[in-house]
């Protein structure tokens, strides 16, 4: 696992000036130990959300990559299968990061 990629570390860079490619996501791993309330009053966990970890796989000229990236707490995750853009460094193409 990449940390520098899990943790979004040169992320918006890469967002901002990367090179684009389309990656497909294998797996979404939702953190449920890592409870985000969404209100002060939280009844039966009804308002908490939780972060994933979203595995991507992705070509870059002929060779395969898979990343793990980070997914902010939401209540709803992107589907395994979905097709995704992903942005990377042309210098490093396993440090990419995905808009979710």
């Amino acid at each position: 696992m990449r940390m520098k990629n899990l943790l979004g570390l040169g992320r918006e860079k890469l967002l901002s000036s990367g090179t684009e490619t389309t990656g497909t996501i294998e797996k979404v791993k939702v953190q449920y130990w890592l409870k985000v309330k969404d209100s002060p009053v939280n009844i039966n966990n009804s308002a908490a959300t939780y972060p994933a970890i979203v595995t991507v796989r992705y070509r870059v000229d002929g060779k395969d990559y898979t990343a793990q990236l980070w997914c902010s707490a939401r209540r709803f995750y992107p589907p395994e299968g979905l097709q995704i853009p992903l942005w990377y460094d042309p210098q490093q193409p396993e440090h990419c990061a995905a808009k979710f």
